[in-house]
């Protein structure tokens, strides 16, 4: 599940199965609880696809089968994970599904640190508080296949943070808010992160 929910792996998983694309959202609270949202849209022709894509890839991390098509496979993920789905709803239109999911994690921390957003890292530095999210190597061959299969693929993460921005390597929106826009041709090599006072 955290294959396909995390932006870090999120790609890997398109360039094998297709046009996937991704927004995501996610707020830290004061009080330790983290709320994520996420919008997947892809062709329901691929579905098939992408299903199997994260299977394999899930398998190779020694965790059973999980679809996050299916809200009772979602549900049962995120509560072995040390959080909780509360949204879970999914329509077609015009050949595109569109999955719209609410996460709650009333302990962030131990979440995160549990596997429930993938290979995120959330720890402390000295007086300010670091997140971190890898991002995956793309060799010049993926890259040109993604290409063909979907031009303009873009996707997104927001992060709300509950203490005031000190340093990140993404666009600031507000004293605690920044996003990233990441595509094809606009890929930062490393990681994404975000620091900022507790």
């Amino acid at each position: 599940m955290k294959t396909i929910l995390h932006i870090s792996l999120l790609l890997c998983l398109f360039l094998l199965a297709g046009c996937l694309t991704l927004e995501q959202s996610i707020q830290f609270k004061e009080n330790g609880t983290l709320v994520a949202s996420y919008t997947a849209s892809y062709p329901v022709e691929q579905e098939q696809a992408i299903q199997a894509v994260m299977e394999t890839a899930l398998a190779r991390k020694g965790l059973p089968p999980a679809s996050f098509t299916d809200k009772t496979s979602t549900a049962a993920f995120y509560a072995q994970h040390g959080a909780e789905l509360t949204l879970h709803r999914k329509s077609v239109h015009n050949g595109v599904a569109t999955i719209q999911m609410m996460v709650i994690a009333k302990q962030a921390s131990r979440a995160i640190a549990q596997g429930a957003f993938g290979e995120m890292r959330l720890k402390p530095v000295d007086e300010k508080v670091r997140l971190e999210i890898p991002l995956p190597q793309i060799s010049p061959e993926l890259k040109e296949r993604a290409q063909k299969l979907c031009q303009g693929f873009t996707t997104s993460l927001t992060i709300e943070t509950p203490g005031k921005l000190i340093s990140h390597n993404g666009k600031q929106l507000a004293s605690d808010k920044v996003t990233w826009t990441l595509s094809l041709e606009n890929m930062p090599s490393g990681e994404l992160f975000a620091e900022w006072s507790e």
